[in-house]
């Protein structure tokens, strides 16, 4: 990181969006001016931070907060901040050093609690720092990179969440989703598997967990104190079609899973599909156990996806460091700008810093092999300054972000 070099947040900004052209996005077509580039620099810094349009205006030389506050409502409007951030990742994942870091198809959801005013429609009582605060659900590739964001509701159960989320692109299929104990439930397993991957929780209390077998089965002595035969064949026999068509319509988006596991959770215990899929997915998750206490290799790989997660909750953490104010967030579409503003902000310091990583390493790889940038991780940040007077060099790059000549036809490719 001394060849890394110090840099301000705004200059990142500049040199990532000349990169892969995320203003085009936001703008819906290349931007008229440098000032009107500022302005959504601006506005996206406010959205995704702690500060306001008056903070940024003061921070900024030339800027009102009435133009940074407009700029807001039109990137909220406009709803494209999910498809800048996804051009964001494909410059991350088209990067030779993010192979090291994994292949892409593994990822872990969790979700990361911004404090809020108690006066927020969304805010509950958060149980670790007990203020009212709002949740910020993620899926993290394990090439570090935010894959996905929603905001969610805190002290609700996340396994719907973590479905949706795993699902809702066409960038990356994933073969396997690490969540905590919050982000799991049998008939979520089941969910999960029937379209496509693998939920592997950290489950709290393993000590207590059984292992699920169906009945009639020869099990050996030795294993009788932590199985319980109450898995019911028949019961995922007579509610396979339903449970079948509930996975297609997840699959084909014609319902959230979200929805699926509110409307198919505890309350359920009639319906022929929540007895299929509970009793499915004990199977899954004896199977799961097995593998986990049985490989620690495949255990490692459990526990080092989840400590990614709160490893880029902690760099969030430094770009949103203070509470969601009461004038913010008043209706889900700001609600779900703040986070994907936020997390296109840290996906930006990510591409950032893994490009000049690879950059110093490629003057001397003799002195750093590939398994030691395997454990350099693009999340340091105390070598940039996310505060104090806020300058946008944007004329060094006005060449590539400001090319109106050609800026439909390649806006057309890009989307």
């Amino acid at each position: 990181f001394a060849g890394v070099g110090k840099i301000q947040l705004p200059d990142l900004l500049v040199e990532v969006d000349a990169q892969t052209r995320f203003s085009w996005i936001l703008l819906g077509r290349p931007p008229h001016s440098e000032q009107e580039l500022v302005i959504l620099y601006a506005a996206l810094i406010a959205l995704g931070s702690d500060m306001t349009a008056s903070d940024l205006a003061r921070m900024t030389l030339g800027l009102s907060a009435d133009a940074v506050g407009e700029m807001m409502k039109r990137i909220e409007a406009r709803g494209t901040l999910p498809e800048a951030n996804l051009h964001v990742l494909d410059s991350f994942r088209a990067l030779p050093i993010a192979q090291l870091w994994g292949a892409g198809i593994e990822a872990s959801a969790d979700m990361m609690s911004l404090d809020a005013t108690r006066y927020h429609w969304a805010a509950r009582q958060d149980p670790r720092r007990q203020t009212p605060a709002i949740g910020t659900y993620t899926h993290i590739l394990d090439q570090w990179a935010i894959l996905h964001d929603q905001p969610i509701i805190l002290n609700k159960r996340q396994a719907g969440a973590a479905i949706e989320g795993a699902l809702r692109h066409e960038q990356v299929e994933l073969d396997r989703v690490a969540v905590d104990t919050h982000g799991f439930t049998h008939f979520a397993m089941a969910i999960a598997k029937m379209v496509g991957f693998d939920l592997c929780p950290r489950l709290a209390q393993l000590s207590d967990r059984k292992l699920y077998l169906p009945r009639g089965l020869a099990v050996p002595i030795s294993l009788k104190p932590i199985v319980r035969e109450t898995v019911s064949s028949r019961a995922i026999s007579k509610g396979w079609d339903p449970l079948q068509r509930i996975a297609a319509s997840v699959k084909l988006g014609w319902c959230s899973a979200t929805y699926v596991l509110d409307r198919f959770g505890s309350a359920a215990h009639g319906e022929l599909a929540f007895k299929a899929g509970d009793a499915f997915g004990r199977l899954l998750r004896t199977r799961y156990l097995a593998t986990y206490l049985g490989n620690s290799e495949f255990r490692a790989s459990i526990h080092a996806l989840l400590s990614q997660g709160e490893a880029v909750h902690t760099l969030q953490r430094a770009i949103h460091s203070g509470p969601i104010g009461s004038k913010r967030g008043r209706t889900p579409e700001q609600m779900a700008a703040i986070s994907s503003a936020l997390t296109l902000l840290t996906n930006a310091v990510m591409t950032w810093n893994a490009s000049r990583i690879g950059e110093v390493r490629a003057t001397a790889a003799d002195a750093f092999p590939d398994h030691h940038v395997r454990h350099i991780a693009p999340i340091a940040h105390a070598h940039i300054n996310m505060r104090g007077v806020l300058t946008f060099n944007v004329t060094r790059f006005w060449g590539r972000l400001g090319n109106a000549g050609n800026g439909a036809a390649q806006l057309a490719r890009a989307g």
